[in-house]
């Protein structure tokens, strides 16, 4: 139960960070995407999917990360974890 309480902390400041870091991403996409439809520039249409496809890497991350913040490692929580894990 300590180890528990122990990784919480760590958990939780990962899932801010992260919802930081989405939360910049989807401004950079944004303003990449009206970017590059004002000045027809492929290259920024480029960097704003890809600021896209980064934030579908952070959903999985807070999904993943949410996950085992939410389940305990009992048995059936460490094969939802396993689960999860092998998903991501």
């Amino acid at each position: 139960m300590e180890q528990v309480a122990l990784r919480r902390t760590p958990l939780g400041q990962a899932l801010r960070l992260e919802g930081w870091t989405v939360a910049w991403m989807t401004v950079e996409c944004g303003v990449a995407i009206l970017a590059a439809v004002s000045a027809r520039s492929l290259s920024l249409l480029a960097f704003g999917v890809d600021s896209a496809i980064e934030l579908a890497s952070a959903a999985v991350l807070i999904w993943r990360l949410r996950t085992e913040l939410d389940h305990d490692c009992d048995d059936a929580g460490c094969r939802k974890l396993e689960d999860v894990e092998r998903r991501s």
